[in-house]
């Protein structure tokens, strides 16, 4: 059973806005937005410390700007939902948006690109550039 320590790292390849990844979140969790906390990596970690105010929250939410196929990494925290129901809402979500995403497939370097509705199995290429995410079929 899902619980509020969840943790999930995924990739959206465009680059948008926090208040797109607001949207977004609210969407696959069926929420308003205002029970979406998105902030920068180290915005959040400096709020964590307070842990005030997360108990209403259904999804806490860092991102990090990268490079390569993918322009947002996003870190879900506190969320209830079981990784197999996020991927079908991302997957349904891609359907009806202009967003492509990248969602962990396994436990080393296996992804799937999530794009108008279809996914595509793949690996993460190796890089020597930081905050670089390649993505190979």
């Amino acid at each position: 059973m899902a619980t509020h320590s969840k943790m999930i790292d995924f990739y959206i390849k465009e680059k948008i806005c926090p208040d797109e990844v607001k949207v977004i979140l609210s969407g696959l969790f069926r929420c308003t937005s205002d029970k979406i906390l998105v902030l920068p990596l180290e915005e959040f970690n400096e709020i964590i410390l307070l842990k005030q105010g997360f108990d209403e929250m259904v999804c806490l939410c860092t991102y990090i700007e990268t490079n390569g196929d993918a322009a947002l990494l996003l870190q879900l925290y506190r969320y209830e939902m079981s990784d197999d129901d996020l991927l079908k809402n991302l997957v349904n979500f891609s359907r009806n948006s202009h967003f492509s995403f990248y969602f962990p497939f396994d436990d080393f370097d296996g992804w799937i690109w999530i794009q108008d509705g279809h996914t595509h199995v793949g690996k993460e290429l190796e890089t020597e550039k930081e905050r670089c995410f390649l993505f190979s079929r």
